[in-house]
């Protein structure tokens, strides 16, 4: 049993591999808890932005909805048509 293992001159992985075969691998990898955390944490402060600006959206809707008599005595709008004054 062996491992096959591409080795980069640069970080990114970019250019031409350099090709190595072992027998034995030792592996270690670093997370960055924060990071990941703070990726998280961002991910669901956008998605809880966009539904609280579509529910604010729906709330003005139903409030104007629910007060447009009000409104049209406010601004002086009538749908009927009046005869103007002689």
């Amino acid at each position: 049993m062996g491992a096959n293992v591409n080795l980069y001159d640069t970080a990114d992985c970019s250019g031409a591999p350099i090709p190595k075969s072992t027998a034995r691998l030792k592996v270690t990898v670093t997370v960055n808890n924060q990071a990941v955390v703070m990726g998280g944490a961002l991910e669901l402060w956008s998605v809880f932005w966009v539904k609280l600006l579509d529910f604010w959206g729906a709330a003005v809707a139903f409030l104007l909805l629910l007060i447009r008599k009000k409104l049209k005595q406010w601004y002086g709008y009538s749908s009927k048509e009046e005869e103007p004054y002689q």
